[in-house]
């Protein structure tokens, strides 16, 4: 009888348990498996069968056919097509393992799936990689029970050396997870990870640097028809700091438009660019979630404008009785709708009253008016010098207007004030809507002008940088900095010349060295294929003897020439290898 499992009357009878476990319902959500669960036994004898498996897996050579075929047997699925593997592998169930198309899995790699592995589409997996479905309880009298739950790679991930994923994590798509990483927590799609617990490193954008077989090409994301990455995507991929950012901003925004900011000199200037740089200062650079911003931004404006403000009508009912030093005794008659006031002239000047008038518009407090309307106040003279002035400027039943009274041809001197016919909180709403869109477009259109015309410059600069990193000027993104002290290293350079730390880049980044010819009149260094001297203008002759400097410091020399039969270029007799292409010679050619 096989210890552990004593319902079996034969210890090498354990296969037949396999039909009857029932662990799948462990890759759904996290299940807390007891020490004394009758499972325990079942996940026991499914551990016997995924050791006699992967030791076949794991000693002797086998083909890529046969490695697929035993690792179907392994997990008792159907793997699609692609799937590669290196050994060593090795898992404790096996079963619970799920493959897409096109995975890599590298040497050493260790699945502890109780809880559920899926490997998306596409993703690349380094050297010993764990994967780690369980925990144990953290009480030390339930230190034996197992806490389990799934781990889930999207498409196109890329797990680096020696990281470790732990249960419960979900790695968006096209996320990277950097060597000797320990991931903890989800993963947004196109994020790198690092560290110990992992944190984010950095967004990756539509494109980026990559390297197969040792030639530099350029990666497309994941992306939408229309041929960039889809706006959800650009969103999912946002860490909770920038997302936090971006709600301070609109946050701020709102509050200073509140203020009356935006009605100030420039202050809507001020605003939107508050909106813009506080994202972007979190690394927020996607121009389509930029632009979200800038829609929610709108929404948030017009609503709080609209609502926050309706009952502006009753804040400024008694706007009318408010003295001035010219304007006085302000009175409006609903039954004959003529104002009445008391007017007193400024020194010195002539008394010329006029009344202007229009329907209020509520932006955030600040009342304005876009259609006024302008007419002269009759006005009498009362015994102590003041007039008497009256005018009837036919309000309709139901608005609410904006008036000003001034009393000079300067209009420097007067009083503003409201009435209200009787709007209705439909009138209300509609004078708070106009109000708030007058400003909110402002705000709206010098943040897009930001935003086009930033998103534009950084175009122009990623083409200048991309023609410059192909022309060998710089180094691709991600190695044009000393990792010591931070400083710009520019291709060709062995040290940093501030801190004096080795440049260390990928052999396939060095900037390869051509060989060259030496003009004999000046000296100067020209390339293999010039015709004349970039110096001094001498035009090379054929004829005349050919001084080939080759990269390793040997110079080959020669009045006769041949065609390489590689490039066409025409080389010194006795030269070892081509000064353009580089194609070595053979004695007998």
């Amino acid at each position: 009888m096989a210890i552990g499992l004593p319902f079996l009357e034969d210890e090498n009878d354990w296969e037949s348990l396999l039909p009857r476990l029932a662990l799948a319902p462990l890759m759904a959500e996290e299940r807390i498996l007891s020490s004394n669960d009758p499972s325990f036994k079942e996940m026991d004898a499914q551990a016997r069968e995924a050791q006699r498996i992967t030791a076949v897996i794991n000693t002797g050579y086998h083909d890529e056919s046969e490695l697929k075929a035993l690792m179907e047997k392994l997990i008792s699925k159907e793997i699609p097509e692609g799937f590669r593997l290196f050994p060593p592998f090795y898992t404790d169930h096996g079963r619970n393992i799920t493959f897409g198309r096109n995975v890599f899995v590298n040497s050493g790699c260790c699945f502890q799936d109780q809880g559920g592995i899926t490997i998306g589409d596409g993703c690349l997996i380094g050297h010993q990689v764990v994967f780690a479905t369980i925990d144990h309880g953290l009480d030390p009298g339930h230190r034996q029970d197992l806490i389990m739950s799934p781990i889930i790679l999207g498409k196109n991930v890329w797990i680096g050396s020696h990281a470790t994923i732990l249960r419960g994590v979900t790695i968006g798509d096209d996320s990277i997870v950097a060597a000797g990483a320990v991931v903890t927590k989800d993963v947004p799609p196109r994020t790198v990870v690092g560290g110990v617990p992992a944190k984010v490193v950095k967004t990756l954008r539509r494109r980026s640097a990559t390297l197969f077989n040792g030639e530099r090409i350029r990666a497309s994301m994941k992306t939408s028809s229309a041929g960039g990455a889809t706006l959800r995507e650009e969103l999912s991929a946002l860490t909770t700091k920038q997302t936090v950012g971006i709600i301070i901003s609109l946050t701020v925004a709102l509050v200073l438009e509140a203020l009356g900011l935006a009605a100030a000199c420039l202050g809507f200037l001020v605003i939107a660019i508050i909106l813009y740089m506080v994202p972007h200062l979190l690394g927020v650079t996607s121009v389509k979630v930029k632009a979200v911003i800038g829609v929610v931004f709108i929404v948030l404006s017009l609503l709080v404008g609209t609502f926050a403000y309706m009952d502006i009508n009753d804040a400024t009912k008694d706007s009318i009785n408010t003295d001035t030093d010219h304007v006085k005794d302000v009175t409006y008659d609903p039954s004959t709708g003529v104002l009445s006031m008391t007017l007193v002239p400024v020194e010195g000047k002539d008394l010329s009253p006029v009344l202007r008038y229009g329907t209020a518009e509520v932006g955030f407090g600040a009342i304005r008016t876009s259609h006024q309307k302008e007419l002269n106040i009759d006005y009498t003279e009362n015994p102590n010098g003041t007039f008497k002035g009256t005018v009837n400027p036919g309000l309709s039943e139901g608005k609410f207007y904006k008036l000003t009274i001034t009393v000079d041809k300067d209009n420097k001197n007067g009083m503003t004030f409201t009435v209200d016919t009787g709007a209705s909180a439909g009138e209300m709403m509609k004078c708070c809507l106009v109000g708030a869109a007058w400003i909110t477009t402002y705000i709206a259109a010098m943040y897009f002008v930001i935003l086009i015309f930033s998103a534009l410059m950084r175009r122009s600069i990623g083409k200048t940088r991309d023609r410059m990193e192909k022309e060998g000027r710089l180094y691709p993104q991600g190695y044009g900095r000393c990792k010591k002290c931070g400083a710009i290293v520019l291709p060709g350079e062995v040290n940093c010349r501030k801190c004096g730390e080795y440049i260390d880049v990928p052999e396939e980044f060095r900037p390869k060295k051509k060989d060259k010819f030496v003009c004999s009149e000046c000296g100067c260094e020209v390339t293999g294929n010039a015709t004349s001297c970039p110096k001094c203008g001498k035009k090379f002759d054929e004829d005349v003897e050919n001084e080939v400097h080759h990269a390793d410091g040997s110079v080959d020399t020669s009045t006769a020439v041949f065609v390489c039969t590689e490039c066409g270029e025409k080389v010194p007799e006795n030269a070892k290898r081509c000064p353009k292409c580089g194609a070595v010679f053979d004695e007998d050619e």
